[in-house]
């Protein structure tokens, strides 16, 4: 797996608080990861989430993701964990302007120290999003701990396959 020097959780906030993250936006919608609402109710029904369940989404960016399994999976409660405060705040404002408000909460937190309760969530979730945290074990760590028994950790991501870049390319992308 390549890596970028330099480049950690601030500067990854430094972009989604910026031009860039409404770039992003403006260039995929609401689901600004690749697959859009397509990829997500796919790992839904793949990890069997559903009616009645809560969930946590680590790095939750703008939250279009928990407001599509709230809606349309009819899960029961989310809460987002999200490092960039701009992001966090689209992310309260679209549940307000949704009326979804009841059934989402967003924190601005390290999605591997969330400060959330142990064992209370029936899944984790994260969409195209981890690769941004450093240090993947906290992360797993984190997502374990805030699972009840039994619980679900449904995750896609962006990973380097057999093959594997060429310097130049890995620089590129994750520049």
């Amino acid at each position: 797996m390549k890596e970028a020097d330099g480049i950690g959780r601030a500067e990854v906030k430094a972009v989604y608080e910026g031009q860039e993250g409404d770039v992003f936006q403006l260039m995929m919608g609401q689901q600004i990861h690749v697959g859009g609402f397509r990829s997500t109710m796919d790992l839904a029904e793949r990890a069997g989430i559903g009616a009645g369940d809560r969930g946590v989404d680590l790095c939750c960016g703008n939250g279009a993701g928990m407001r599509a399994l709230v809606r349309f999976r009819e899960v029961a409660s989310m809460i987002g964990v999200e490092a960039a405060e701009k992001m966090a705040e689209h992310a309260r404002r679209a549940c307000r302007e949704e009326g979804l408000e009841d059934r989402i909460e967003v924190c601005c937190a390290d999605a591997c120290a969330s400060g959330l309760p142990d064992g209370e969530a029936d899944f984790v979730w994260g969409e195209d999003a981890w690769c941004y945290v450093p240090d993947k074990e906290k992360l797993v760590a984190e997502a374990g701990r805030l699972l009840r028994p039994g619980g679900t950790v449904a995750f896609t991501d962006w990973v380097e396959g057999p093959t594997g870049l060429a310097e130049a390319e890995a620089e590129g992308l994750l520049r």
